[in-house]
């Protein structure tokens, strides 16, 4: 299984900054929406990058059909 680095960037940032974004997410008075904002974000990082992974290996195995067939 690969790990997209970026991904992975994505978890150390999360990680790193978790206190800092919990105080934002639980400020009183504040958007009823920021946790929804926060996953939504979260969501389309992923895809976005699931995508991309799914392009560069659409890629390798254009080239591997190419060369297989010269």
């Amino acid at each position: 299984m690969h790990i997209s680095p970026s991904l992975l960037l994505l978890l150390l940032v999360i990680f790193v900054f978790s206190p800092s974004i919990q105080e934002w997410v639980t400020q009183g008075g504040t958007a009823w929406y920021r946790p929804y904002q926060l996953w939504l974000i979260t969501i389309i990082f992923v895809w976005w990058s699931i995508r991309r992974y799914e392009r560069r290996q659409n890629a390798i195995s254009e080239k591997e059909k190419s060369s297989n067939e010269l």
